[in-house]
């Protein structure tokens, strides 16, 4: 039987794992290159600017949807808010 503490320490283990990996991907030029040439675009709801997703920080590969809405800081105008995103 595994203990508790052995259970917390595998999944604090894990949370870190995954932290740093998103860290890692987040930062990765191909990946952000890779949203762009897909055609994935943000549109700020406070200032209308329409951005490219990867140049807002944003990966999206291999999605598909419509109308998402994504908190995060407008590349354009600096604020806080939802951006949308769709595909150009």
């Amino acid at each position: 039987m595994i203990s508790g503490t052995a259970i917390a320490l595998g999944l604090a283990l894990f949370v870190v794992t995954i932290v740093i990996l998103s860290a890692v991907l987040l930062r990765s030029p191909r990946l952000r290159r890779a949203t762009n040439e897909a055609g994935w675009v943000v549109e700020c709801s406070k200032c209308g600017a329409v951005t490219a997703a990867g140049d807002a920080g944003i990966i999206r590969i291999g999605a598909a949807s419509k109308g998402k809405l994504v908190g995060a800081r407008c590349p354009a105008c600096g604020k806080l808010g939802m951006l949308r995103m769709r595909k150009r």
